[in-house]
This record gives structure tokens, sequence and C-alpha cells, in this order.
């Protein structure tokens, strides 16, 4: 159980019982300050469970900064389901908006404590400059992962492999994330299930893939591994790339099988690969945050 710093009477209360014997009388070599007893406080928290950043969110809700993207969500599937050409313009500012929640929640969070205080042992700074390091890698990671997928959207319109490699790129920076710093467990059986179903969507367009073959069954691996490395953060993270790899799976029906559109026509097929990505890349988003904000890296 975390243990908050104790309050100046409480310290003067331990000063007053350390410094003297049973009978009263003041011992020798029991001198104790304030100073020295808040210091341990700040050692034993920083040694243990701490958070990388500031503080853990404490009252603040989570989903306060994902307003702006949550409404930039709502209006692009509005616009996509009655066809507007609007809807391209709000395809491009999804992924500045989950940036700008991500930057929000760390802004926030940085601003509700300076990154510790007190004395520390040498061995609880190094420590707490270890979780710095790795939160700024986190850190680092989910943005290039955002970014990536921005340009993978812009590009995937015009060129369907620049788009798919702009997508590797948010793949492999998302799977360095959830394998490094943002690693909180082992990975789960269950995940292997993911490689049945991408082999399964394989074999069924097989013959439809053409030359786009090796790429493809190239972007499927690390498609896969998102989605597998994910469940070893949270089950916010994984859900997000879980959803991430069924969104990926319709977008690949749509555009190589043959069936697949007059089975689920428009505008239903948009909407369904964009609501599965969109949830999907914000889960991977806020299960990151958790992880970084709430536990520690």
């Amino acid at each position: 159980m975390r243990r908050d710093r104790p309050d100046d009477r409480l310290v003067r209360g331990a000063l007053d019982g350390a410094g003297r014997d049973p009978h009263g009388e003041r011992a020798i070599g029991t001198r104790v300050d304030a100073g020295t007893l808040r210091a341990g406080f700040d050692d034993d928290r920083d040694a243990g469970h701490g958070t990388s950043l500031p503080a853990s969110l404490g009252g603040m809700r989570w989903g306060m900064p994902f307003v702006v993207y949550l409404a930039v969500v709502l209006l692009h599937l509005v616009l996509l389901g009655l066809g507007s050409p609007a809807a391209s313009t709000t395809k491009a500012l999804l992924m500045p908006a989950l940036a700008l929640a991500v930057a929000l929640v760390l802004v926030l969070q940085t601003r509700r404590r300076a990154f510790g205080s007190g004395a520390v042992s040498p061995l609880a700074e190094d420590r707490r400059r270890g979780r710095r390091r790795r939160a700024r890698l986190l850190v680092t990671l989910l943005g290039v992962g955002i970014l990536a997928s921005w340009l993978g959207d812009i590009l995937l319109g015009a060129s369907f492999v620049l788009g798919l490699l702009g997508f590797a790129v948010a793949h492999l920076a998302y799977v360095l994330a959830f394998n490094g710093p943002g690693a909180a467990r082992r990975l789960p059986l269950w995940t292997l299930g993911y490689i049945a179903i991408f082999g399964a969507a394989l074999a069924l367009l097989w013959h439809d893939l053409g030359e786009l073959r090796p790429l493809v069954i190239g972007y499927g691996v690390v498609l896969v591994a998102t989605a597998m490395t994910s469940a070893r953060v949270n089950a916010v993270a994984a859900l997000g790339g879980g959803l991430f790899l069924a969104s990926d799976l319709l977008l690949a029906f749509r555009l190589f099988s043959r069936g697949f559109t007059s089975a689920f026509p428009d505008p239903w097929q948009d909407l369904a690969i964009m609501l599965l990505y969109c949830v999907g890349q914000g889960l991977i988003a806020l299960g990151l945050l958790r992880r970084l904000v709430g536990r520690g890296v």
C-alpha cells in the first residue's frame, strides 16, 4: 500500500519519541531531524512501484483529454456515412487530434506535480532516472506510431504501397513500445489465435492478391505482431490492438475480395473500417498512457 508523506505533527511526534528513552531522558546518539524522516519516506516511495511520470492521474478523468479526438471521429463518421467529400479532410485530422489528446494528458500530468521531491538515496535516484528514460522512450514510440499512421491515412488514397509502408512503420513503433517500456506481463497464449485468423484471411484472399502477395504478407506479420504484443501492456491496449487488426482485415477484403462489396455494401464498409480503426488507435494510446502514468514503466 502506498504511504503518503507524514505531516509536521507526525514528524514532531516521531522526533519526540525517537530522541527519548523510557524514563524521559534524552538518549545518546539518537538525534533525528524532520528532513531525515521525510527523506526516508521519499526513498521508500521511490524504491517501490512509483509512477514514471510525476504522479498518477488521481481524480482527473481519462476521457476529458480525448474529447477533441472523439469529436473529430464522430464528425468523420457522419460525413463518411453521408458520402460527403469533406470526409477526406476529417480523415486527415484524426491522428493530429489523437496526438493532441496524448499531449494534453502529458501536460496536465506534468503540471500536477514535478518529478519527485525531497532527498533520495543514490539507488532510488538511479531507479528514478531509469523510469524517466523508459517513459521518454514510450512517449517517443507512441508519437512515432501516431505520426506514421497519419502519413498512412494521407498516402493510402494516393498510393496503396506508400500508405501500407506508413502503417507498417506505425506497427513497428507500437510493437517496440509494447515489448519494451510498455510491457507489463508475458505474452498471453490466447494471442496465438491472431496468427490463425490472419492465416485464414490470407488463404481466402490468396488468389486475388496477385503480385502484392509479398507486400501483404510482410504487412500482415507486423499487423499481427501489434495485435499480439498489445496484450503485454494491459486490457485497454490489447482491445485496441485487436480492433486495429479487425479494421485492416476488413480493408483487405474490401480491396481484394470480389464478393465482399456485394455482401457488405457502402457506406457500411467504410463506416465499419474507420470505426474499428479510430477506436483501436484511441485505445492503444489510452492503454499506453495508463501504463505510463498510472503504474509506471
